[in-house]
């Protein structure tokens, strides 16, 4: 059975290097560095300037194709940096996918900066501005950008489902401590506890710490990535992620500055969600070992149980 990070491809340093030369002449490579790889692709920095993402498989040639469409449109509505991409690779000639790079933006990445002493408030108060504006986007025209309607379930069956995956994983010193609190967790929910959206709004969909990036001031959002998976549902998927790296009282900063509509289970839907999402970055980071996904999704956990 695939893994959800299945690649289809070896993307090695010289298939990528070989790739842009013959793509675009024009960079005159003169340094590469790999960025890291996610589930979906793997990225690569140009002459410290240039940011190029490749899929690891045909599928997220869709997701790359919407973000083209989406976030030209995104970038005069959002008070901040989105990746505007310039150089796509079309022909599939010399890499086996589409592929794309944008300039290097501003910020650290939130997922870098442990210990870093942060403005967590103000930073809650620039989220909350951040996802208002992408709230407020007309369903028409997010749907004329290349973003589709998903529902999540939060019936009976998805969490049997988290309960599994968790199962599932591998072995850790603290498996046994957070499954405790996992069944704990998931016997005081029910679907009247969860509730559902009043509304359906374009969401980010992977708002996670390794996709927001952190302003000099330490105090403001200054840019998000990987749009690939943006799309018109629940808006509480765009507050898990915030839980997933913070936990419930930064979510509730953001609440309060928030200037949307919220229903009254909504955070509890963020924690669900979120917990679902730690998991599956636990289960990453022991199975490829990615100390920096493992780390992650551990933080979840502790803050969703």
């Amino acid at each position: 059975m695939l893994t959800p990070w299945a690649t289809e491809i070896d993307i090695t340093r010289d298939l990528v290097t070989g790739s842009l030369e013959a793509d675009f002449p024009g960079l005159h490579i003169h340094n590469l560095a790999s960025l890291g790889e996610g589930w979906n692709s793997c990225a690569y920095l140009v002459n410290d300037e240039w940011v190029f993402r490749f899929p690891k498989r045909r599928d997220v040639e869709k997701d790359l194709h919407k973000e083209m469409k989406l976030l030209p449109q995104l970038d005069g509505i959002l008070p901040i940096q989105v990746p505007r991409f310039t150089h796509t690779s079309l022909s599939r000639a010399n890499f086996p996918f589409i592929y794309s790079g944008y300039q290097k933006m501003s910020g650290r990445f939130s997922s870098d900066m442990e210990g870093v002493p942060l403005h967590h408030d103000r930073i809650a108060q620039s989220l909350a501005v951040i996802l208002s504006r992408l709230h407020c986007v007309s369903l028409p025209e997010a749907r004329s950008w290349g973003c589709e309607e998903k529902t999540s379930s939060v019936e009976d069956g998805a969490r049997i489902q988290v309960m599994e995956e968790f199962t599932n994983l591998p072995d850790w010193p603290e498996k046994s401590r957070f499954g405790l609190r996992m069944v704990n967790y998931l016997r005081s929910i029910d679907n009247i506890s969860l509730g559902s959206p009043d509304r359906i709004t374009l969401t980010h969909g992977d708002p996670l710490p390794d996709h927001i990036l952190i302003g000099e001031d330490l105090a403001s959002v200054c840019a998000m990535i990987d749009w690939g998976a943006a799309h018109l549902g629940d808006p509480a998927i765009d507050f898990a992620g915030l839980y997933y790296w913070r936990g419930a009282p930064f979510v509730d900063q953001v609440f309060r500055h928030y200037t949307g509509v919220l229903d009254s289970e909504i955070l509890n839907r963020a924690r669900f969600i979120a917990l679902g999402v730690g998991i599956g970055d636990v289960r990453y980071g022991l199975e490829e070992d990615r100390p920096l996904y493992f780390n992650l999704g551990r933080t979840c956990l502790e803050n969703c149980l």
